[in-house]
């Protein structure tokens, strides 16, 4: 995301620091206009955005893995990309054609069948 985004959130995630586990910050929403111009409300839980790596001593540090992104061409400064760790919750399609994305959410087989 746009530095100047991931500067209004960042409070609300972690930046190295100790913590107990990756559930306690908060749930990311991205709001984005649908062909018809109506919000669609897209959100990730902290569990998907956040890496914990163990220290010795039985220490875990959480980092947030959102990255600030800085594109300087005109019309693009307000880019966001939402990656794998979007598309790991969301299945998203592209439509090269008509210059569209569809997304839903995504079910896992390991949900549908939980052998």
């Amino acid at each position: 995301m746009p530095t100047w985004a991931r500067n209004t959130v960042k409070n609300l995630m972690p930046n190295d620091e100790v913590c107990e586990n990756d559930r306690q910050y908060k749930t990311l929403t991205f709001e984005l206009l649908d062909c018809d111009n109506i919000k669609r409300k897209f959100s990730l839980e902290s569990e998907r955005y956040i890496a914990i790596s163990d220290e010795e001593g039985g220490i875990s540090t959480c980092t947030s893995v959102v990255a600030p992104l800085d594109i300087r061409q005109k019309g693009l400064e307000n880019l966001f990309i939402l990656g794998d760790i979007f598309m790991t919750k969301y299945l998203c399609t592209f439509d090269r054609d008509n210059d569209r994305v569809g997304i839903a959410l995504a079910r896992h087989a390991d949900v549908l069948d939980p052998r």
